[in-house]
């Protein structure tokens, strides 16, 4: 594990050290479901996670344990995974778009809403098995718009996962204001049930954009 990755874990949100002993710091700290690691690329994590610093004269060491759904988690939002899935749905939904496309911005990103509607049909077709790796490039693009737009970050709520994911359930939060929760399925939801269209959504992370304006003139 790299330094940053260390200071991320050891600056943790509400990280409290449990057990000191014999003059070297032996913390242990717990992750609260939903809780993120500050700095830049901050991702969060879902259930408990354990992590123990040891620090003497002769060694420093880092060990985490984490289950096999938080770990399900780290994998899906790691940013090379990221990148490379939303550029992989983009290829077969937006062929002719230009590799240094900001995507994220209207109008491409109205535009690649408006392509994902014949690409997967409707719901049933969204959520097909046969269609899981696409549309989960779908969900990342479709969050990643309110992460670079709006400044919110990547949060793992399981039970807002279903039908696309078992395991995890992508969703973006404005720092630690879990009124501002956006659950991505139910956003695609709105596209491919619905038929809201995409300027539902662009409506909706505009209103984020807002909301962070606010709160950042708030502070």
């Amino acid at each position: 594990m790299n330094s940053l990755a260390i200071h991320q874990l050891l600056t943790l949100h509400h990280a409290r050290p449990l057990l000191y002993r014999n003059g070297a710091a032996q913390v242990l700290n717990r992750f609260a479901p939903g809780q993120c690691l500050a700095g830049e690329g901050d991702r969060s994590y879902d259930d408990t996670m354990e992590a123990s610093f040891v620090d003497n004269d002769d060694q420093i060491g880092f060990a985490l344990d984490f289950d096999d759904k938080t770990r399900a988690w780290l994998d899906w939002v790691a940013p090379e995974h990221m990148d490379t899935r939303i550029r992989t749905f983009l290829a077969v939904a937006v062929p002719d778009l230009p590799a240094d496309a900001e995507w994220w911005q209207q109008p491409h990103s109205t535009q690649i809403m408006k392509a994902a509607i014949p690409l997967f049909g409707d719901w049933a077709g969204f959520t097909a098995p046969e269609n899981h790796d696409l549309a989960d490039g779908y969900i990342r693009l479709q969050g990643e718009c309110y992460v670079r737009r709006a400044g919110y970050r990547w949060m793992n709520v399981p039970e807002w996962g279903p039908p696309l994911y078992t395991e995890i359930g992508p969703t973006v939060r404005l720092g630690n204001d879990h009124v501002s929760d956006v659950a991505m399925m139910i956003m695609a939801q709105r596209l491919f049930r619905d038929d809201d269209g995409p300027e539902m959504i662009e409506y909706n992370i505009t209103e984020a954009v807002r909301r962070a304006r606010r709160t950042r003139s708030a502070t």
